[in-house]
């Protein structure tokens, strides 16, 4: 028994310096099946994720994973088929098989700096996660299965979009359009004189033009192809990254990017097939506010280098030595905030303290360990045998 509990203890002060990353939650949302059950969800890995896409747009021999080893190439098709085990849920096709095309549609949408993901799409509920966190990998994923859709055949529309920021010039008609597309919104608590803001602005009206070149092309198309149509968006984590969660650009920005989603982009894409929605699916992945990869600091101190702007800060700092992100600490002052393992103004020197808590509570881990065995070996001395431990005995040979 008391080796036993030992050893629980010993898990337990270990599990101390372990931590669990954040995940990404995937929403496969089609006309048939709109995903507002609830149900068991998945969690699978980023190459099980890429597979299961690459099935369903067809493009799965371009796919690097089938150049890798079998023992990891099979474990990567095993989740990707636990998620098509599934797929009834979000998409009714007939269609069981993995390895055969099935769509005639495929909108992919990348959302990063998400906080909580029930806020952007609280009418649908994920069909599964992926352990992947990093949004900048969705949006590779998605650019490349344009390109190898493209390759494969002329015959679908296949557009990667992602924005540009708009001069100052350009930003009174940017703000007039968002707001007569977005009334719900508070749009007086942004401004785009400021760059966070302009990149926020932007994107948002910029997103809804994409869909409206897709749509216009569909309509005067009779092409008969698989299309691909992939929508990066990263103003919500640049909003986070300069005001913070709490703050009221970033709350009416999240408003702002429901309202995109659920009453533009997604039924937009979908009114496109009026004649086959069976074969039509909206992938969105809302990836998690990097600042989750870093342990909760404190504000760097005042006496600290401040920047009055973020792109001054990622400049001045070398986008903090690659060591962490630049953020907004106090008004118009942004700073480094550093990884956990990274100290200084531009996160250059390397904080040992974590490796010290680590090595220390092994250090007494082991010594109570060691400790505790001692005891029981002493304890287990301690018997009508005089104290002396006695190895298995055979019986006298009877003549």
């Amino acid at each position: 028994m008391k080796a036993s509990f030992l050893s629980t203890a010993v898990l337990s002060l270990l599990s101390v310096s372990t931590s669990v990353l954040a995940r990404s939650s995937v929403y496969m949302v089609s006309e048939t099946a709109k995903m507002t059950a609830q149900c068991h969800h998945s969690e699978v890995s980023f190459n099980s994720f890429s597979l299961v896409m690459s099935h369903l747009m067809n493009t799965l021999d371009t796919h690097p994973i089938m150049q890798l080893q079998d023992s990891y190439k099979q474990q990567a098709l095993d989740g990707a088929q636990a998620v098509w085990n599934g797929h009834q849920q979000w998409f009714s096709n007939e269609e069981n098989d993995l390895f055969k095309p099935k769509l005639q549609g495929n909108l992919f949408i990348t959302v990063a700096g998400v906080q909580n993901a029930e806020v952007l799409l609280p009418d649908y509920n994920p069909a599964f996660y992926v352990t992947d966190n990093t949004a900048e990998d969705y949006a590779a994923l998605a650019e490349d299965i344009a390109l190898n859709t493209q390759e494969r055949s002329g015959h679908g529309f296949v557009m990667h979009a992602y924005t540009l920021p708009k001069t100052i010039e350009e930003a009174s008609e940017i703000v007039s359009s968002f707001k007569q597309n977005y009334p719900g919104v508070d749009a007086s608590v942004f401004d785009m004189t400021l760059e966070a803001d302009n990149a926020f602005i932007t994107e948002m009206e910029q997103s809804r033009d994409a869909m409206k070149i897709f749509t216009t092309a569909k309509e005067g198309s009779e092409q008969r192809g698989t299309d691909f149509v992939s929508i990066k968006m990263t103003g919500l984590q640049t909003l986070l990254h300069a005001y913070g969660a709490n703050s009221d650009k970033y709350i009416q920005g999240q408003h702002a990017v429901r309202l995109l989603l659920e009453e533009n982009l997604i039924p937009t894409f979908q009114k496109a097939y009026l004649n086959n929605k069976e074969g039509v699916l909206a992938t969105v992945v809302l990836s998690p506010a990097i600042a989750n990869r870093f342990n909760k600091r404190d504000l760097p101190d005042t006496d600290a280098t401040c920047y009055t702007t973020l792109s001054d800060c990622e400049e001045g700092t070398g986008d903090c030595s690659g060591h962490g992100l630049c953020g907004i600490v106090s008004d118009s002052c942004y700073a480094c905030q550093c990884k956990a393992s990274f100290l200084g103004e531009s996160c250059e020197f390397v904080d040992s303290t974590s490796d010290f808590q680590l090595l220390f509570w092994t250090g007494v881990s082991l010594i109570i360990l060691t400790s505790g065995v001692l005891v029981f070996i002493y304890n287990s001395g301690n018997i009508d045998n005089g104290g002396i431990l006695m190895g298995t005995q055979s019986l006298p040979k009877q003549d």
